[in-house]
């Protein structure tokens, strides 16, 4: 008898779940692709570098809430940086374009990226969305500085700067991943991050 309930109540959710819910289909809905390809491929490494912050987490362990990534177009390498506060974002992209050329000048560097040492040269242009502290005056100044022409995708459109959001996706799948398989407190996302990132630029 409990049997036959059972079935008779898994009809009625799959009856249910066909019904074509306007507010449902309105709260699902999806945006539709950009039509168009995408640029070609940048021709070398340093040519064109991709860069998102991650929204504001739950504080680790030792006081961070953000992450700023970078990664080269053409290597997909990868550089991350742990940040207390947005105000340092501006700076850090002093320091990653420092971390940059040590990185391509390296004899040894990661022998999985080879094209870093061989076309080792400088930054040429950083991709970023619209957020606030990417059109800040400091920002373009400290570019200009280095000799860094700055490129943006459209506000409000992610999917137009998907090399930096696909990066943060799996970067994130990895933490979680590490969190759930050695019972680490979600405190220690900042730690696992910059593991996800080792593991991802040695793959």
């Amino acid at each position: 008898v409990e049997a036959s309930r059972d079935a008779a109540a898994l009809r009625a959710i799959h009856k249910v779940s066909n019904l074509t819910c306007p507010h449902c289909l309105a709260a699902n809905a999806k945006p539709r692709p950009h039509p168009g390809s995408i640029e070609p491929c940048a021709p070398r490494v340093g040519a064109r570098v991709h860069t998102d912050c991650t929204g504001r987490m739950r504080s680790s362990i030792m006081g961070y809430f953000y992450v700023v990534f970078f990664i080269d177009e053409f290597s997909r390498y990868i550089w991350a940086y742990l940040l207390k506060s947005l105000t340092e974002l501006e700076s850090t992209v002093l320091r990653f374009l420092a971390d940059f050329r040590v990185t391509a000048s390296a004899l040894e560097v990661h022998d999985s990226h080879p094209d870093i040492v061989r076309h080792a040269v400088q930054v040429e242009g950083i991709r970023a969305d619209n957020a606030g502290n990417y059109t800040s005056h400091l920002y373009h100044e400290y570019l200009n500085s280095e000799g860094v022409s700055p490129e943006y995708s459209p506000a409000y459109s992610k999917d137009l700067n998907p090399i930096a959001e696909r990066t943060i996706g799996v970067i994130f799948s990895v933490v979680r991943a590490q969190q759930e398989m050695s019972g680490a407190p979600p405190t220690f996302w900042d730690s696992g991050v910059l593991n996800a990132v080792d593991v991802c630029n040695r793959a």
